[in-house]
C-alpha cells in the first residue's frame, strides 16, 4: 500500500489502524497534524479547516506504537506544502517503537528508510 502527500496522510492512518498490508509506503506525508499546520507553506488553510481537537483526533503520529508492518519513508527536503520535517518525524517514530536490537535497525539515509518488525 503506497499514498504521497495526502496520499501518505492515508498510508500512515493506515499503518496505524491495521496489519492488513506486507508492507506501506509513505511518501512526503502528513505525519504529526498538530505541528505540520504552522510549518507548512499554507498554515492558514489548516487553521482555516481544522480545529485542534480534530487536528489530535486524527493525527497518525498519536497511534505509533501500533505500526506493525514494515515501512518506507520517502520525502524531500524542498517540499514545502510538507515539510521534511513530517518524514523525519515519522522516521523517529519507526526508530523509537522498533522492536528489534536498535544497532540492526534498516537505514539508508534519512529521507529514505524502511522498517521491519522483529519477526
Amino acid at each position: 500500500m503506497m499514498g504521497g502527500s495526502f496520499g501518505g496522510y492515508m498510508a500512515n492512518w493506515i499503518a496505524t489502524h491495521t496489519d492488513r498490508f506486507q508492507g506501506i509506503v509513505s511518501h512526503a506525508s502528513l505525519w504529526n497534524l498538530t505541528s505540520f499546520g504552522p510549518s507548512t507553506d499554507a498554515a492558514w488553510y489548516w487553521k482555516r479547516e481544522f480545529s485542534q481537537e480534530m487536528l489530535e483526533a486524527n493525527s497518525p503520529h498519536a497511534f505509533a506504537d501500533r505500526i506493525v508492518t514494515p515501512m518506507l519513508v520517502i520525502h524531500g527536503d524542498k517540499d514545502y506544502r510538507v515539510p521534511i520535517s513530517e518524514g523525519l518525524s515519522l522516521w523517529w517514530a519507526l526508530n523509537e517503537h522498533y522492536d528489534g536490537d536498535p544497532a540492526e535497525f534498516p537505514t539508508g539515509s534519512c529521507t529514505s528508510l524502511t522498517r521491519t518488525t522483529g519477526s
